[in-house]
């Protein structure tokens, strides 16, 4: 029985690191189901959406933008029928405090970035979305909007 022994360490060691690497695959998938959705739901202008993705504490960006949304803006965003585009570009090295920095280029989204102008179309631009895990799910901590923008 003794030579079964070291099978058995092997074969349990190989079962962990396939729990482990199954595990991190998971995390990893829902950290990019995270800023997609979050993408899809901001650049299509449901905010509310977008805003229960976000970490509560740090979402206060998301309420100042939203508040400077004008009845102009709502009836512009209403005749919208062109659907942005988002690519998961680079992933940075998890931090310490849970959190990954995320680059995401974004092409033919209707953005609002000027208090009373109308949307107007982005055609390719980098947002930096910052995540962070926090109760078991990944919330989008942060958003640097729209770097690069042509």
């Amino acid at each position: 029985m003794q030579q079964g022994y070291p099978f058995f360490k092997w074969f349990l060691g190989g079962v962990f690191s396939l729990l482990v690497t199954s595990c991190q695959q998971d995390a990893d998938r829902d950290a990019s189901r995270c800023v997609e959705k979050f993408c899809d739901a901001f650049f299509c202008f449901r905010f509310e959406e977008a805003y229960r993705l976000c970490l509560e504490e740090d979402a206060q960006w998301m309420l100042m933008y939203i508040s400077h949304l004008t009845e102009a803006d709502a009836d512009s965003i209403r005749h919208i029928r062109v659907s942005p585009e988002y690519m998961i570009e680079e992933w940075g090295e998890p931090a310490a405090d849970s959190t990954v920095q995320v680059s995401v280029r974004i092409a033919k989204a209707f953005v609002l970035d000027s208090l009373g102008q109308p949307p107007h179309l982005v055609t390719d631009a980098v947002m930096q979305v910052a995540l962070q895990m926090k109760n078991g799910q990944w919330k989008v901590r942060r958003v640097d909007l729209l770097q690069n923008g042509k």
